[in-house]
């Protein structure tokens, strides 16, 4: 990948807030939109999400998962020239007395400050998702994956 698609998916990942996220249940998809953080790496990508949600109780049953993040389209853009990412991975539970909790919430309140409120109710849940698999879009005729 050259410097410049990786300059695009790095301000796209670090950029965005929100995500459409892909479970599925009884293998049928679900396509739902969730607020993410993600490790310095990029490795890793955090979801805090309520139980009461669809998209958790199918998570909780089968962990593999997607997101995709998308560049915004303004008026002038061509859909198909916007960059883009999708990303598949497995999620894991992130338990709530664990050091591992903390440093993710730290890191997800740094990108979603309004999730304050969420992290005191008891049926939200934190997970992580280790990415597998990455195809990337960087704009017409530049895709990678990886």
């Amino acid at each position: 990948m050259d410097d410049e698609s990786k300059n695009i998916l790095d301000k796209l990942i670090k950029t965005s807030k929100v995500a459409s996220l892909g479970t599925s249940k009884d293998n049928i998809p679900y396509i739902s939109m969730v607020s993410y953080s993600v490790s310095d790496d990029s490795k890793e990508y955090y979801i805090l999400i309520s139980q009461l949600a669809e998209h958790t109780q199918n998570i909780l049953n089968n962990p593999n998962v997607s997101l995709m993040i998308c560049q915004p389209e303004t008026e002038k853009s061509n859909p198909q020239t916007l960059a883009r990412v999708s990303l598949n991975g497995k999620a894991e539970l992130v338990e709530r007395n664990s050091d591992e909790f903390e440093e993710i919430k730290k890191n997800y309140l740094t990108k979603n400050p309004k999730a304050t409120l969420y992290f005191s109710l008891g049926d939200f849940l934190l997970f992580k998702i280790k990415i597998t698999q990455t195809n990337f879009v960087a704009g017409f005729g530049k895709a990678f994956r990886f």
